[in-house]
């Protein structure tokens, strides 16, 4: 039977996406939580049209990244 327990260093890459600093960013100012996880990318700049367009999308689009990136590297140190 598979468990389906992070290893420690996924479980740490996780938490470090999630950082409280970066749930922050994410809720007050969407577009740097995304600055923060990649850098000036395309990601970036969809996050600051989101955001323009309607602050929920924004804040949406900015958890999508953080998750997804971190999920991203902890599956990359695995």
């Amino acid at each position: 039977m598979a468990s389906n327990k992070p290893e420690p260093a996924a479980a740490a890459t996780l938490s470090e996406a999630l950082s409280p600093g970066r749930v922050v960013a994410a809720f007050l100012l969407p577009p740097l939580a995304v600055f923060l996880a990649t850098g000036v990318s395309s990601s970036f700049w969809l996050a600051v049209v989101l955001t323009c367009l309607g602050y929920l999308p924004g804040v949406a689009f900015a958890f999508f990244i953080l998750l997804t990136r971190g999920r991203e590297r902890a599956e990359a140190q695995v």
